[in-house]
């Protein structure tokens, strides 16, 4: 199956070219087919890790504090998120990921080595690195 083919039944997107992962009923071998499409068309990161830059207070919109956020961004929490998956797999782990962007983010920073596998009961994919090849 080609990217036009995926994109025609409706398992990839035109706009960003990355599996849905509402499909009930992909299988794992389905999702390996995907993958190595996600695989071809991600474009690799320069950085080593996701960063925080699209997280700015906008110091307008709380009278109370004089505009200061005293939390993290949601967007600060999902770059957490993806580092802290990218540690435990760097360092041998198997890791989880529940959405088809969370792996396409991670491609962008472990391309040649991540692999993944589908758990259809549970609708998760498991993520750790192959071993012996370097990045």
């Amino acid at each position: 199956m080609n990217l036009q083919a995926l994109r025609g039944a409706g398992c990839v997107r035109s706009s960003d070219a990355f599996p849905r992962s509402t499909t009930k009923q992909m299988t794992d071998d389905e999702w390996q087919e995907n993958f190595k499409i996600l695989k071809a068309v991600t474009v690799p990161s320069v950085n080593n890790k996701m960063g925080g830059q699209y997280s700015v207070e906008s110091g307008r919109w709380n009278r109370e504090s004089s505009g200061a956020y005293y939390g993290t961004t949601n967007w600060q929490q999902y770059c957490s998120f993806i580092n802290n998956v990218l540690n435990n797999i760097r360092s041998g782990g198997v890791d989880f990921c529940y959405f088809t962007y969370q792996i396409k983010d991670l491609l962008s920073f472990e391309l040649s080595r991540l692999e993944t596998r589908y758990n259809p009961q549970d609708k998760y994919w498991s993520v750790w690195l192959k071993k012996g090849v370097k990045e």
